[in-house]
């Protein structure tokens, strides 16, 4: 929906949460002891409270919906980040029409949705099934606000700039942390990510890279570690994973140490054997890179009508639109001690389907999950596996175990 050549700008509140007051009835919770005989109340809303985030986000949510109706937008918010993007005023028109296409599609199934801390507005049905996600359900309409008051410009060919921003947040109240101002440009930093807005691409930040990697070093110093020192490279290490999804089956092991920890989650752990190995995947890509990918966008898909199964005392099976092949395993081929049971031949059935379905259509680039499936047949690229992590992993980062000559001809 976005027009060619526009930029997005970056600016996050400050004190975010510590302009909206607590009511009265909540003081006594709020109470801080800062002497021997002196009491303190906190009366505004702290960063961290748990019933903070929900009550500052209905008052962001009403300042972005306040910015929209004056015309300013596209607009997306996340916290206190706000993430402002315009467009060249020749490009108002035909993004109006679009957004109002939009909104018709959102009214029509239904509107705002609630999910977890989120809303969101679902729109008509994408080629996989699911419905399109909006931020906002593009009731307002962009304007052109360049005449407004004095800018440089440059700022003139634009649908609007920071000053109009600041005409309506200083009625408001809410002020910007001005040191944090990232100005209109095509590669903004938001959420820890870049957004390339010419090549539509999007990136881990620098720092983040950096920041990454320093915690990933001082994990691999200590022998053990408990349940949350583990959730927290985890959690950086699977937001990583969103611009390189190939690091997914590299996080196994780590969820395996979570488990593991859960029950005594102060005591430290000694980790699984095998994640050594895993962040020594991660902290070469994150060294050496690429740590990007292109921005999802909707797409054509593709029905190959596949499928795969395995069968521990048999072998596995590949089904392609109708026609089949299947291999049969080996005696004793089954070793715990090396993680091959029947979830590792699973996963080795999955890779043999999706190298199949490669070989057959080689220009096809988006393929279609199947929502059903023949009796008895695995549709699920999600496979319950532990150390058959590495035979996905292989597979998403392109190693060629299995030569093409080896797969069947259909």
């Amino acid at each position: 929906m976005l027009p060619p050549g526009s930029p997005g700008a970056i600016r996050d509140i400050s004190e975010a949460f510590r302009f909206i007051p607590l009511h009265p009835s909540q003081w006594p919770g709020v109470v801080v002891r800062t002497g021997d005989d002196e009491f303190d109340v906190d009366v505004c809303a702290m960063f961290g409270g748990r019933s903070c985030v929900g009550i500052y986000g209905s008052v962001a949510d009403a300042g972005a919906d306040i910015m929209r109706a004056h015309g300013i937008g596209p607009l997306i918010k996340w916290v206190d980040d706000h993430l402002f993007l315009r467009v060249l005023r020749e490009h108002i028109p035909e993004l109006n029409r679009k957004r109002a296409d939009a909104s018709a599609r959102i009214k029509a199934v239904g509107g705002q949705h609630h999910r977890g801390g989120r809303l969101w507005y679902a729109g008509g049905l994408l080629p996989d099934g699911q419905a399109e996600e909006f931020v906002e359900d593009f009731q307002f309409a962009v304007r052109d606000l360049s005449a407004n008051s004095s800018r440089p410009p440059a700022d003139t060919q634009y649908s609007y700039a920071f000053q109009d921003v600041d005409s309506v947040s200083q009625r408001l109240g809410p002020l910007w942390e001005q040191e944090k101002d990232q100005p209109f440009s095509t590669t903004p930093e938001f959420t820890g990510l870049t957004w390339d807005l010419v090549t539509w691409q999007v990136a881990l930040a620098q720092k983040k890279r950096d920041k990454y990697l320093a915690v990933l070093a001082e994990f691999r110093m200590r022998p053990t570690h408990t349940l949350q020192q583990i959730q927290s490279l985890h959690g950086k290490l699977i937001y990583t994973a969103l611009v390189v999804p190939a690091g997914r089956p590299y996080l196994v092991q780590l969820e395996s140490a979570m488990a593991v920890a859960a029950d005594r989650p102060h005591v430290p752990r000694a980790p699984p054997k095998r994640l050594a190995a895993d962040l020594d995947w991660w902290s070469d890509r994150l060294r050496r890179g690429p740590l990007s990918r292109r921005i999802p966008r909707p797409v054509p898909l593709f029905d190959a009508r596949a499928f795969s199964d395995a069968s521990s005392g048999v072998g596995v099976a590949v089904v392609i639109a109708g026609r089949w092949r299947a291999w049969r395993v080996l005696p004793g081929w089954q070793s715990p001690s090396e993680g091959r049971d029947i979830g590792w031949l699973e996963a080795v059935g999955f890779e043999l389907l999706v190298y199949t379905i490669l070989r057959l259509h080689p220009a096809v680039g988006h393929f279609k999950k199947p929502l059903s499936k023949p009796a008895g047949l695995d549709t699920s690229a999600r496979i319950d596996f532990n150390d058959r992590s590495e035979v996905l992993g292989q597979s998403l980062a392109g190693d060629d175990i299995f030569w093409w000559d080896d797969l069947p001809e259909f």
